[in-house]
C-alpha cells in the first residue's frame, strides 16, 4: 500500500510520519500562552480536520498553545480534562471563536475509545476531589492535593465502561451523541452526554460499591 502524502504550507511530506515528527518539532518550538501566527498548523487544519471542515470553519492561522497553569488561571475545563498537558488553540471564522483544536487531526480512535474517556470525565465530576490533605498511595511519593487522580483499584474503570457500551445506542454510535466541535461552551465529547443518560446512571450505581485510592499522574499512568 502506497504512503499517504501531504502538502503543506508549500512543503511536500512523503509520509505521516514524517508530517507527524515536523508538527511535533513546531509545538516544541512555539512560546506557550501568547498568540503566534502559523501557514503551517493552519493548512493543517483546514485541509485535514473533518470536523473543522464539516463545520464549515477555518482556521485564522492565529494559534495559542496554553500550559496547565494558563488554563487552570482561565477556568477552561481542559486544566481538569487533560491533567497538566497542554491545549492547543485557533480562532476560527466565520464563527470567529477560539477552540481548542488538535494538529494531528489524523489520529482519530475509535468511538468506543472516545466514549469510554467521555464517560469517564463525566464520572470525576460526580467522584471525591481531593483536598491538600490528600497524598498519592505510592510509599514515600511526595505528591498531594489537586493533581491527585481518581485510581480504580476494583473494579477497574475498563470493566465498569465494558458493562455499560452496551447502553449506548446505535443511533448514538452513529451520530456520535450528535457532537459538535463548534457549539458554544462545549469541550468535547462528554459534553454532549445527557447527565441522565443510562450509561451515566449505571456507573454511578457501579461507583457506589468499587474500591479506590489517589495516585498522582505519574503513578495512575503507570497503574494496571
Amino acid at each position: 500500500m502506497a504512503a499517504i502524502t501531504y502538502d503543506i504550507a508549500g512543503v511536500h511530506f512523503a509520509s505521516q510520519t514524517e508530517l507527524a515528527k515536523r508538527v511535533k518539532e513546531e509545538l516544541a518550538k512555539r512560546p506557550r500562552d501568547v498568540v503566534f501566527l502559523s501557514r503551517f498548523f493552519r493548512d493543517i487544519v483546514n485541509q485535514h480536520h473533518p470536523e473543522v471542515i464539516a463545520a464549515g470553519q477555518e482556521s485564522t492561522g492565529e494559534f495559542e498553545i496554553l500550559t496547565w497553569g494558563e488554563q487552570e488561571r482561565r477556568g477552561m475545563k481542559t486544566a481538569r480534562k487533560f491533567r497538566g498537558g497542554i491545549v492547543v488553540r485557533s480562532r476560527f471564522m466565520p464563527l470567529d471563536q477560539w477552540q481548542d483544536v488538535t494538529v494531528y487531526p489524523w489520529r482519530r480512535g475509535t468511538f468506543r475509545g472516545a466514549c469510554a474517556e467521555a464517560l469517564r470525565e463525566k464520572m470525576n465530576q460526580r467522584l471525591p476531589s481531593p483536598t491538600d490533605l490528600d497524598k498519592c498511595a505510592v510509599t514515600r511519593c511526595p505528591q498531594r492535593g489537586r493533581r491527585l487522580e481518581y485510581h480504580h483499584i476494583t473494579p477497574t474503570f475498563a470493566t465498569m465502561f465494558a458493562q455499560v457500551w452496551p447502553l449506548i445506542t446505535e443511533e448514538e454510535r452513529a451520530t456520535r451523541f450528535e457532537y459538535n466541535k463548534f457549539k458554544k461552551g462545549a469541550v468535547s465529547l462528554e459534553d454532549f452526554i445527557p447527565d441522565d443518560h443510562p450509561a451515566i446512571l449505571a456507573l454511578a450505581a457501579l461507583h457506589e460499591s468499587n474500591t479506590w485510592q489517589w495516585l498522582c499522574r505519574q503513578h495512575h499512568v503507570a497503574a494496571p
